[in-house]
């Protein structure tokens, strides 16, 4: 079975689309981090190849999720809180052999699930959020600094894209990987640079799926896996 990960505030048009090929798990958490963050699987786990990499604290219902289906996972040594950077442990972008984060604040057992990847360091350690690798030579980021260690990746301007309680989300927040396609929570075309972002993602050779015809949308990512 192939499943989706999603922020259960991701616009209801945007589940309906994803619905017609996967099945969803609206993921929520009550009290463990702040409010704005609260449902992105970004923050609660990463994602190796088919495998879930995940917080100590996962609310219980995902854990029996993870079990009920056969999903191959580990839980991580960290546990997630409502400050910096108990928030950022689990938020790594990683992707065909390498992984982006700020070297003091990646969770030990992620580190030995990427144990081979190449290392890039960045101070921000919101680099999921940020950051979208389609391959080694393809990355989009949302983060000046990041672009700045990596001069060849996409930057895209944050101004723009939703996240409810801040001025602004990130790309990276917006999307999710399957099988060479890139889905979009949102319309490039309400975007400034959004025919730019559509011509870097189509020559990396990734297919564009956006989900809703509205503005760009931050829910932490969307995390694809099939079970075992």
């Amino acid at each position: 079975m192939k499943w989706c990960i999603i922020d259960a505030r991701m616009p209801a048009m945007a589940k309906e689309i994803l619905k017609k090929e996967f099945t969803l798990v609206d993921f929520r958490s009550k009290d463990l981090v702040y409010e704005a963050i609260s449902g992105h699987p970004d923050a609660f786990m990463h994602q190796v190849g088919n495998k879930l990499i995940v917080s100590t604290n996962l609310p219980k219902k995902y854990f029996n999720w993870l079990k009920d289906n056969d999903i191959n996972y580990r839980v991580g040594r960290n546990k997630l809180g409502k400050k910096f950077p108990e928030t950022a442990y689990y938020n790594v972008a990683s992707g065909d052999g390498i992984f982006i984060h700020k070297e003091d604040v990646t969770d030990p057992t992620l580190l030995e699930e990427l144990e081979g990847f190449r290392f890039i360091h960045t101070n921000q350690a919101y680099s999921r959020c940020n950051t979208l690798i389609l391959d080694s030579k393809n990355i989009i980021t949302s983060d000046a600094g990041l672009h700045k260690t990596i001069p060849e990746s996409f930057m895209v301007n944050p101004r723009g894209i939703l996240l409810p309680g801040f001025i602004n989300g990130f790309f990276g927040g917006c999307c999710g990987i399957y099988k060479k396609k890139v889905y979009i929570i949102g319309s490039l075309k309400h975007h400034s640079q959004g025919d730019d972002i559509r011509s870097f993602i189509e020559k990396a050779g990734f297919e564009i799926v956006e989900l809703y015809d509205g503005p760009l949308f931050d829910g932490g990512g969307i995390f694809f896996v099939e079970s075992e």
